[in-house]
């Protein structure tokens, strides 16, 4: 069965906007378990699933959805900056639609910092049953 959710994916942006929220400076990509720290996407997380990520060196990436925050999450964070026991639950609410999405390499290839990516979002329709 195939994993589908081999990487996290991130924002520079949304990061940051996730930090401002939760009243914090940084929040860490390796704090919440990115993977990959992409900049200049906007809003990253609500790319839809089946959007292929393709990078210079032929390498792609295929998004599943977004990555739901989660308490886990939250605990590693509030475990970084201590007296803030708040951060566990604060970051489900303040990265609700900016948690990053996850993916699987469908080409490998390699992927390295400063590469610019490629984005591929495919038709969307509304399923309304």
């Amino acid at each position: 069965m195939r994993n589908e959710r081999q990487l996290s994916i991130l924002s520079v942006e949304e990061n940051a906007e996730v930090a401002a929220a939760m009243g914090i400076a940084e929040l860490m990509p390796e704090w919440i378990g990115g993977n990959l720290l992409l900049s200049g996407v906007p809003e990253l997380s609500r790319l839809p699933p089946r959007t292929l990520l393709w990078f210079p060196s032929g390498a792609a990436i295929r998004i599943d959805g977004d990555n739901g925050p989660c308490k886990k999450s939250g605990a590693s964070i509030a475990s970084s900056i201590p007296g803030r026991p708040d951060l566990e639950l604060g970051f489900v609410k303040a990265a609700k639609h900016k948690r990053g999405v996850l993916g699987w390499v469908e080409r490998e290839g390699e992927v390295r910092a400063g590469d610019v990516v490629k984005i591929r979002i495919w038709e969307q329709a509304l399923y309304t049953a």
